[in-house]
């Protein structure tokens, strides 16, 4: 009788350490760091900019960034 792993639990904290790009309206795309995970709001990352700015994004948000980069890198 053969056993089926159960689906994989996606860690949140698996984006914690990519880069991500996002654009400004008026200021450019910048590359930012994905540095933290907070489990209390369970949807929010820390991001810090190359410019040392700093915000609060939603995973989907952080997922289409770290998506975004990952293309420019392979250009």
């Amino acid at each position: 009788v053969g056993r089926s792993s159960p689906p994989r639990k996606v860690q949140r904290t698996e984006l914690v350490g990519k880069r991500m790009m996002k654009t400004f309206a008026g200021h450019g795309t910048f590359v930012g760091d994905i540095v933290s995970y907070d489990p209390e709001t369970g949807c929010y990352q820390q991001v810090t900019y190359e410019d040392g700015d700093k915000e609060d994004l939603s995973r989907a948000a952080v997922q289409g960034g770290v998506r975004r980069f990952q293309q420019a890198q392979a250009k």
